[in-house]
């Protein structure tokens, strides 16, 4: 963190004036002097910083969630072939005749369109 310059009694009462009277005018308070622009220009770098590690923070702990989501989907997919693997082979090892029986029902008519040909050659 920058340090502010130290402002002399006269600046520092050049600056109180100015400020009252831009606020009094209705305008957005500024620094005159050289010293006081100085200051302010360090005091809004001090506030951006501030915003900057929040963001920094938020993008850690989203890419975090990001991480965390990633491996419960690659878990629940290995999980769901898993799945799928031991219910193929347990209908296979049931299964009679060409293992058509496996499949589910909305394949039965590929099955009826395949075994005619294969009972023709």
């Amino acid at each position: 963190m920058e340090p502010t310059v130290k402002m002399g009694h006269a600046s520092a009462a050049i600056e109180r004036r100015a400020y009252a009277e831009q606020i009094a005018a209705g305008e957005e308070p500024h620094a005159v002097t050289p010293r006081g622009q100085m200051n302010e220009a360090i005091e809004e770098k001090r506030g951006l910083g501030a915003y900057l590690e929040r963001g920094r923070e938020w993008l850690q702990e989203m890419g975090q969630r990001v991480r965390d989501q990633a491996e419960l989907s690659v878990h629940g997919m290995a999980s769901l072939v898993q799945g799928a693997a031991r219910t193929t082979r347990a209908g296979l090892q049931t299964s009679t005749g060409d293992g058509f029986d496996v499949l589910p029902a909305l394949d039965q008519s590929l099955r009826q369109q395949q075994t005619p040909a294969l009972n023709h050659g």
